[in-house]
C-alpha cells in the first residue's frame, strides 16, 4: 500500500511545482492595457473645449480645462501727443481703423491761430477728458477715404471716377478760420458725441451771421461720424431740423449728440446746438441712419 503512494507524491510533486512557477510568472507579468472605448471621446470632448495659447495638461481625463483668466489691460486712453489718436483695443473695429495711431495723413481737427477763446479752452477741457473718461478725440482728414482704408461702400454703390483730388464738404475750405472749423469727440460705450463748431465768414448767411445751410451740414456730419462709430451707419435717411437763433460768424456753437436707439437696421439720433454757456439754443435736430456694413477692398 505504501509504494503506490509515494510513487503517486513523485508524479504529483513535479507537476505542482511547475503550476506555482507558472502562477508565479503570470502575477509577475505587467497586465495589458485593454482597449478603452470612451478614449476617442474623452480626446475629441478636451479638442472641444481648448483654447488657443491654452495647453492640454497631461492629466486631463475627464477635467474641465481651465481658461487662464485675461491678462490686465493698461489704461485704455493713456495721455495721446499733440495731434495723436489713442483708443483702446476694447473699442469697435471701425473706432480703431477710423482711428489710426500713426499716420502721415493732415489731422485738419486741430487748433489753429483763428479759433476763439472759447473754443480753444472746450477743447482743451475735452482733451483733458480723452485721458480718464472714455472721450475719444477724432481725427479728421480731408476725405472719409483716408478714414476707411481697406474699405469699400458696398456692392452696387460704388462708382468710378478720373478726379484724383477728394474732399469732404466740410473741408473744402483750406483757408484757417475761413470755413468750417470744428473737431468732434466721441464716446464709444455712451454713444454719443460733442462738436465744437466755429463757423468762419465763407458761411455767411445773413449779414455777420452763419448761413443755416451751414449748421445743417455740421449736424449732419456730426451724425454721420456717430452713427458710423456707434453702430456702423453709412447713410442718412431723414434730417429734421427746427432753427431757433443765429449763430454769429467766428463764434462757437456746441453740438451735442446722442444715440437715441438701435432698431431695424437704422440709428435714431438726437442734436442740440447751443452757445458754451448753455443759454443759447441755435438749433434742434433729428437724424436716422442706415445701419450698413462696409466690404473689404479686393487686392487686385
Amino acid at each position: 500500500m505504501h509504494k503506490p503512494r509515494s510513487s503517486m507524491l513523485l508524479i504529483v510533486s513535479p507537476i505542482l511545482f511547475l503550476s506555482f512557477l507558472c502562477a508565479l510568472a503570470f502575477l509577475l507579468k505587467p497586465p495589458k492595457e485593454s482597449p478603452n472605448p470612451l478614449q476617442g471621446r474623452r480626446a475629441i470632448s478636451l479638442k472641444s473645449t481648448l483654447v488657443e495659447g491654452v495647453e492640454k495638461p497631461k492629466n486631463a481625463g475627464t477635467h474641465q480645462l481651465e481658461v487662464p483668466p485675461p491678462k490686465q489691460q493698461s489704461p485704455p486712453h493713456p495721455t495721446p501727443p499733440p495731434g495723436s489718436c489713442l483708443v483702446s483695443p476694447n473699442f469697435p473695429a471701425q473706432v480703431s481703423r477710423f482711428c489710426p495711431e500713426k499716420t502721415d495723413l493732415k489731422d485738419y481737427a486741430l487748433p489753429n491761430a483763428s479759433w476763439c477763446p472759447d473754443m480753444l479752452s472746450l477743447y482743451q477741457e475735452f482733451l483733458e477728458k480723452t485721458k480718464a473718461d472714455g472721450w475719444i478725440k477724432l481725427p479728421s482728414f480731408k476725405s472719409n477715404r483716408d478714414h476707411i482704408q481697406g474699405l469699400k461702400l458696398p456692392s452696387g454703390l460704388a462708382v468710378t471716377s478720373d478726379k484724383s483730388e477728394w474732399r469732404i464738404f466740410t473741408r473744402c475750405i483750406q483757408v484757417d478760420g475761413q470755413g468750417y472749423e470744428y473737431v468732434i469727440f466721441f464716446h464709444p460705450s455712451k454713444k454719443k458725441s460733442v462738436c465744437l463748431f466755429q463757423p468762419g465768414p465763407y458761411l455767411e448767411g445773413a449779414p455777420g451771421f452763419a448761413h443755416g445751410g451751414s449748421l445743417a451740414a455740421m449736424m449732419d456730419e456730426t451724425f454721420s461720424k456717430t452713427a458710423y462709430l456707434a453702430g456702423e451707419g453709412l447713410f442718412t435717411l431723414n434730417l429734421s431740423i427746427r432753427f431757433k437763433n443765429l449763430i454769429p460768424v467766428g463764434s462757437l456753437a456746441v453740438l451735442n449728440v446722442d444715440v437715441e436707439k438701435i432698431e431695424d437696421q437704422k440709428l435714431y439720433m438726437s442734436c442740440v446746438a447751443q452757445s458754451k454757456d448753455q443759454q443759447t439754443v441755435y438749433a434742434k435736430s433729428s437724424g436716422i441712419f442706415l445701419q450698413l456694413q462696409l466690404e473689404e477692398e479686393s487686392s487686385q
